[in-house]
């Protein structure tokens, strides 16, 4: 939140929400001297002398009118006639000796008597005055701000054991890889070679979206349409003297399987042994879910900026070789990837595990969808960086709270990583295991029971 946005909150407030004093600017009789008038000129000018004068004469008029009277001029002149500094200045000293927007000795109008309403409103302009004048001392009023907001995060969201919130240096951004011909004839030769593992993964996976879009029969329920297959027995319930127990039939309703996928691709330096099975993965899984019309986004982490000015960003507490944490778009949402597999040729293993920043990326994009499944399917081989891990820990809770399932795959030998990073995963040590260890998990996550269409996940 900005300073510009609280102040501009503030003014709408003071204007919807008036309090007393401005009522009694409209009589004479209420000003006594017209008091209460200049004081509010000279506040927008940089003081709140007319709050002062506006406390004592309405102190004053509760005890005696013309005492109070005389008693509101007698202050004013102590207050007005003291020094012959410049008004603007004098006004700022009397601000910054007595008080943020109020020379009252802090007493707003609320201690001569006033409503609820009275009382948000004068707490309003004394906030408003104190804004404007710069006085929240040493402080950057930004930095004051934004910490009172990291504290009703925290107290709103606690952190479990384990965890860590995701608090990157900067934001990463992403960059949409370029791809030739060259590189699509590239990605069909591994297609080619992964065609029986791939055929099974879109097989599988079409199969079970098929038997999600039957409906079922139940015949012999107790309300619905009358059954033809119940007849006979309906009939001799009716003839001996009973009512028909189950005479009826329901079809179940039309399942959704609308699905919404990202692939997120762990493109650090331990990857390098596995950079052909994952390519393999990447490959099988965007095709199978392409031939169902899943919604795909597969992108890859890793570090290495491009072209960022700053040089750095995501979850590091200092920079790795001057650069930051970055995201390599393979597919995006709405693409398809017979337009977009040459990208997949441009793999990388090198570098550090930025794990947690990959997974954000992924995450920011899911929770902005609206199918009925959403899923993350994590490629790596479960060595995130130091630091990552309970960051991780908090996404993959934050995810399924918000009905997005996270599932650890690891490829290849050497990633049994997977099992302790992430409580969802599979293994596969090599690319003839994953189509049945796939389809087995896609048969777990997709079922009625685990719909939460549109869930937001928690920031």
């Amino acid at each position: 939140m900005r300073i510009s946005t609280l102040n501009t909150s503030l003014q709408l407030t003071l204007k919807s929400e008036p309090s007393k004093d401005k009522n009694k600017d409209t009589n004479p009789d209420t000003n006594g001297d017209g008091s209460d008038g200049q004081g509010k000129e000279d506040d927008q000018d940089g003081g709140d002398t007319g709050s002062g004068d506006s406390d004592s004469d309405q102190d004053g008029q509760g005890q005696d009118g013309s005492d109070g009277e005389k008693k509101g001029d007698s202050q004013e002149g102590t207050e007005k006639g003291a020094s012959n500094e410049p008004k603007g200045e004098a006004d700022k000293s009397d601000i910054q000796d007595e008080g943020y927007g109020d020379n009252s000795g802090g007493k707003g109008v609320h201690q001569g008597g006033g409503d609820a309403s009275d009382d948000f409103t004068d707490v309003a302009q004394q906030l408003s005055d104190a804004i404007n004048q710069g006085l929240f001392g040493t402080t950057d009023r930004d930095d004051a701000l934004n910490e009172s907001l990291e504290q009703e995060v925290q107290e709103s969201d606690p952190l479990q054991r384990g965890e860590a919130r995701y608090n990157p240096m900067q934001r990463m951004y992403p960059k949409e890889l370029s791809h030739t011909e060259r590189d699509t004839l590239s990605a069909n030769k591994v297609l080619k070679e992964i065609a029986k593992e791939s055929g099974q993964v879109k097989v599988g996976l079409q199969r079970l979206i098929r038997a999600m879009e039957q409906t079922n029969v139940s015949h012999g329920t107790r309300d619905g349409r009358l059954s033809s297959r119940m007849y006979a027995k309906t009939w001799g319930e009716l003839k001996g003297g009973k009512a028909p127990s189950r005479p009826y039939y329901k079809r179940s309703e039309k399942m959704d399987i609308s699905i919404a996928c990202s692939v997120v691709v762990d493109q650090s330096s331990s990857m390098s042994g596995l950079k052909r099975q994952t390519v393999k993965g990447m490959l099988a899984l965007g095709d199978a879910l392409n031939s169902v019309g899943a919604a795909t986004q597969v992108t890859g982490y890793r570090y290495g900026g491009y072209d960022n000015p700053n040089h750095f960003h995501g979850v590091m507490t200092t920079p790795v070789n001057g650069s930051g944490a970055c995201i390599d778009i393979f597919q995006q949402f709405g693409e398809k990837f017979t337009a977009v597999k040459g990208r997949f040729a441009h793999l990388r293993a090198t570098g550090g595990t930025p794990t947690a920043d990959g997974m954000q990326y992924a995450l920011e994009g899911l929770s902005e969808r609206n199918e009925a499944f959403r899923i993350m399917f994590v490629l790596t081989d479960g060595c995130a960086d130091g630091g990552h891990q309970p960051i991780i820990n908090r996404q993959i809770r934050l995810a399924k709270e918000a009905g997005i399932h996270v599932v650890g795959v690891g490829l290849g030998r050497g990633t049994q990583g997977v099992v302790s990073s992430y409580p969802d995963h599979i293994v596969a040590e090599d690319m003839s295991q994953l189509p049945e260890a796939l389809i087995a998990k896609l048969k777990v996550i997709l079922k009625p029971s685990a719909n939460k269409r549109g869930r937001r996940v928690a920031s």
